[in-house]
């Protein structure tokens, strides 16, 4: 490449599926009913840890061209949400989203895979 050429920005789909797998992880150790056995304390480190998971996931996703398609809005309203002003209310709302979130973002991977693949 030139000196004259811009560089393409190329986003960073490796972050993304990271950060989904993580979530991914933490948040079936959440579902587990183990999880309702825990101490108290535990239980929330474990729900926060989903949430800032949660979290890092959505800011991943609105860093690519397809995470900022209109079907995403309510997961990142629920990122903000919790990233600005945490309270329990916010977190168990937010937590009654995480199960949706998965199954479209790893809808989603599934895409970007296939568009791969074609290349």
């Amino acid at each position: 490449m030139s000196e004259s050429q811009p560089r393409l920005h190329r986003p960073n789909y490796d972050k993304f599926r990271q950060s989904l797998r993580g979530l991914e992880e933490q948040h079936s150790n959440y579902q587990r009913k183990a999880h309702a056995l825990r101490p108290k304390l535990d239980k929330e480190a474990v729900a926060e840890s989903v949430i800032q998971r949660f979290e890092i996931c959505c800011a991943c996703l609105r860093e690519l061209p397809l995470g900022r398609d209109s079907q995403w809005r309510k997961y990142v309203d629920a990122r903000n949400n919790t990233a600005h002003e945490y309270d329990c209310d916010k977190a168990e709302a937010c937590l009654a989203l995480v199960s949706d979130f998965i199954k479209e973002a790893v809808d989603f991977d599934g895409t970007l895979s296939a568009g791969a693949r074609s290349i």
